[in-house]
């Protein structure tokens, strides 16, 4: 069975922590082990040296005098430690007294063994004998085994910690704002949201950075449908033949529109940046603002004709509104006049003929 990786950024990070914390637990704990080895042999030395300063005094009389009772004594007080394995007293090559545990034998090699010579009472240049101290192996590695318990507990709450701390903070400052953009875009085609919110307190980081290039690749992508939709009607007349093409954002505010969309409309001037359009339209304000609602609400399309006066004449025309949605919160328009004023009823007007069976 072949263990596939996780898609979750969550997961992915939790298990990356994961391996990472144990890795470092168990190298902490071998670590920790080996140290405490190392430190207990140093203080078993440092025990057994003290131990030969105390009882040099009587080892020397003893080698000086040839004294095996004494001898005897000495190195059996050397037993009385649980770090002693085994003491030799000797004078040259004669071995004056030995004392050993009951165990296995003391190897012939000594590894491990601390030997100091041993001065004259009377004289220190002048050697008497010589004293030699076994270290117990075991009961080193057992004091060594129980510092390492004592370490290996708190070293291990600490690893777990640091792992926990490492996850939840790589969750907040990392994961969770990446999935927040994430459900922002997905969520823009189905409820006509527009640019990504930057997370907060990320304004000035890589995920602030993010948000911001999403943006603007977003709107890059709407100026390239606008510009593919424009040049994919070739049929449909100039601006200057009585059709006015306009473009909005989603609040309903002018971004862009023709001449002619202005001559149609009667302004003498081009409204301000972000001017709301509806209001260019005077009592038929209310026509292009259910248009819109019709869009934002899914139909994607929505048309409606309504009466105009002609500023110059006075006389009553008809004029044929079309919106429809080209982006996540962008609309463009096309404003003309009806080709029939006779024929040009608005679509209320139509439904309510209908209703009447004219």
């Amino acid at each position: 069975m072949i263990l596939r990786a996780p898609r979750s950024l969550l997961a992915r990070a939790a298990a990356l922590v994961l391996v990472v914390a144990l890795l470092a637990g168990v190298a902490g704990l071998w670590l920790a082990g080996r140290i405490a080895r190392r430190w207990e042999a140093r203080f078993q030395r440092d025990t057994l040296e003290a131990m030969m300063d105390l009882a040099e005094a009587n080892a020397s009389a003893a080698c000086y005098t040839h004294d095996p009772v004494l001898a005897e004594q000495v190195v059996q007080h050397f037993l009385a430690a649980e770090d002693v394995r085994g003491a030799i007293l000797a004078v040259g090559p004669d071995i004056l007294a030995r004392a050993a545990r009951p165990g296995p034998p003391v190897p012939a090699d000594r590894t491990g063994a601390l030997t100091r010579a041993l001065p004259s009472p009377f004289s220190a240049a002048t050697t008497v004998g010589e004293l030699t101290l076994l270290p117990d192996p075991v009961v080193a590695r057992r004091q060594g085994a129980r510092i390492a318990s004592l370490v290996r507990a708190p070293l291990l709450g600490l690893t777990l910690a640091l792992g926990l701390a490492l996850l939840l903070a790589v969750h907040a400052f990392i994961v969770r704002p990446i999935t927040a953009l994430s459900r922002q875009l997905h969520r823009l085609d189905t409820a006509g949201g527009g640019l990504l919110e930057t997370p907060r307190g990320h304004e000035g980081d890589e995920i602030g950075q993010l948000a911001r290039d999403a943006n603007h690749l977003i709107e890059r992508l709407v100026q390239q449908d606008w510009d593919a939709q424009a040049k994919g009607r070739p049929e449909r007349p100039a601006p200057e033949q009585g059709r006015g093409v306009f473009a909005l954002s989603g609040a309903g505010s002018l971004e862009v529109c023709t001449p002619a969309c202005l001559a149609l409309l009667g302004l003498d001037a081009e409204p301000p940046p972000g001017a709301h359009f509806p209001v260019l339209f005077g009592a038929g304000a209310h026509r292009l603002e259910a248009c819109l609602d019709q869009c934002r609400n899914g139909s994607g399309r929505a048309a409606t004709t309504f009466p105009a006066r002609d500023r110059e004449g006075g006389a009553q025309r008809w004029l044929r509104l079309t919106v429809e949605r080209t982006g996540p919160d962008w609309f463009q328009g096309l404003l003309e006049e009806a080709p029939e004023p006779a024929r040009a009823l608005s679509w209320d007007g139509v439904e309510r003929r209908r209703a009447a069976g004219s």
